[in-house]
């Protein structure tokens, strides 16, 4: 089973878990040539106008754990993955990329995939994106740290702030391609 990491620092996860985020948009980098001939025959891929083969790294229907460091996802520091080892002693116990996908509590479920370039995101679809509204100063924001940010009068302009956060800084204005993989919480 595959592993996906959203950001906590921009609650991103918790989005996630809360169903408030359902879609992830992922920067999509053409295939090298052994991708394309390797074990990749099967696979669904995109081609581009200039040719260039495009190669999901998720499949429509595929199950994926939502990665939290062991202490985020329920275990206590106590516990053990029968060898032995206290969990609070693994690089996992703080730190989500080292955790073990079969550990993990949360899984989503692929529904959709796509790839589009960055900037043709519709407005609604920052919604899905852990951008939200808030009705009191009728503005959309996105959360660093629990507090409201990046507050703005499109979905679509607070969206691009977050993902020149999340990703790089400049990613929005450069427009790459994009996956967008659309999921669902299953647990």
């Amino acid at each position: 089973m595959k592993k996906i990491m959203f950001n906590d620092k921009y609650s991103l996860t918790q989005a996630v878990l809360d169903g408030k985020k359902t879609v992830t948009r992922r920067i999509a980098n053409p295939a090298t040539d052994k991708q394309i001939s390797f074990g990749n025959v099967n696979k669904e891929w995109y081609e581009d106008e200039e040719g260039k083969v495009y190669i999901p790294s998720y499949e429509i229907g595929e199950v994926i754990a939502i990665s939290q460091n062991y202490k985020d996802a329920g275990y206590d520091g106590h516990s053990t993955f029968g060898d032995s080892f206290s969990i609070k002693s693994l690089p996992g116990w703080s730190n989500k990329m080292f955790v073990k996908a079969e550990y993990m509590p949360h899984h989503i479920k692929i529904t959709a995939i796509r790839l589009e370039p960055l900037q043709d995101i519709l407005e609604e679809d920052c919604l899905k994106e852990g951008v939200m509204f808030d009705d009191t100063i009728e503005c959309y924001y996105h959360l660093e740290k629990g507090r409201q940010n990046g507050l703005s009068i499109t979905a679509k302009s607070c969206f691009s702030e977050l993902i020149d956060k999340v990703s790089s800084s400049g990613i929005w204005k450069s427009n790459p391609f994009v996956w967008v993989y659309e999921f669902e919480l299953i647990d």
